[in-house]
């Protein structure tokens, strides 16, 4: 009888505790967001694709990817003014290109930002 009652006294101190940590832990859960996005462009439609990095091949979600459009030149710039005189037409087809927020940093597509810089919504180059 007497082990019993240590063990269910010693059972409500652990509750005591336990409520005490959860109540503590309550109190830390809205952290601050660095993000309000996470990074992501998601919104909230569960999980996206993964796209790979055109440059080191990590893969990377397809929303949180830096894409960057650029045209190729198929043809060099003084032949290509020539054709043009005479009237011709050069296709320049675009190029998608996805990079991971590392070697976007990296090429300066990306710029480190301060946390009110972070806010402005804008061009980042």
């Amino acid at each position: 009888m007497r082990y019993f009652f240590k063990k269910s006294r010693h059972r409500i101190v652990n509750f005591d505790r336990i409520l005490q940590e959860y109540k503590e832990a309550n109190l830390f859960m809205f952290m601050p967001l660095k993000r309000a996005s996470r990074g992501r462009t998601k919104g909230g439609k569960g999980s996206s694709g993964v796209v790979q990095c055109t440059n080191c091949g990590q893969t990377v979600p397809k929303d949180k990817a830096k894409k960057v459009t650029s045209k190729l030149n198929l043809v060099e710039h003084t032949l290509a003014k020539e054709l043009r005189a005479q009237g011709a037409y050069i296709a320049s087809p675009t190029v998608l290109k996805h990079y991971c927020i590392s070697c976007a940093i990296h090429f300066k597509i990306l710029k480190i930002r301060s946390a009110d810089n972070r806010r402005k919504r804008g061009k980042l180059r």
